[in-house]
């Protein structure tokens, strides 16, 4: 998990990029869209009770899914948004190609109601691959993205 730097664990040499060594908390972290996780993954997740939305909870009941999303303790998000997340024959321009994704309208709700409650202080997109994004589908989701955040128009 590339969270896993920010949460303090990880190569010493890339910790040690952090000179303040401020850590986020695991109790600010929210993973949706998420599926195919690995066992030591797993087990931080369950440690830390890290909420996780599937795609499937998300898409049975989008309205509890949302409610799970709590912003009390925090004035501000950073979110990420890998490319996987989206189911890939709705998108498709990632290296991980994991079937029973979200559907880019479930993204685009959880993404409202974020930026509803809370402030976005940032957003970063990873895991995209220009080279296969056939009609640029993967581009206009994102684009879509940046201007529910009001980056583009």
């Amino acid at each position: 998990m590339g969270i896993a730097h920010l949460i303090g664990h990880g190569f010493e040499s890339i910790l040690n990029l952090n000179r303040t060594k401020n850590q986020l908390s695991p109790s600010h972290i929210r993973f949706i869209g998420t599926r195919n996780l690995d066992p030591g993954e797993i087990e931080y997740i369950e440690k830390h009770q890290i909420p996780v939305l599937t795609p499937l909870m998300v898409r049975n009941n989008l309205e509890n899914a949302i409610e799970q999303l709590s912003f009390d303790s925090v004035d501000g998000v950073y979110i990420h948004i890998d490319q996987d997340v989206i189911d890939p024959p709705l998108s498709g321009a990632s290296l991980c190609q994991e079937p029973g994704g979200l559907f880019p309208e479930e993204l685009f709700a959880m993404l409202n109601h974020i930026t509803n409650h809370t402030n976005v202080y940032a957003i970063s997109f990873g895991n995209y691959r220009p080279d296969i994004d056939e009609g640029n589908k993967t581009l206009h989701i994102i684009n879509t993205c940046l201007q529910m955040l009001g980056v583009v128009k």
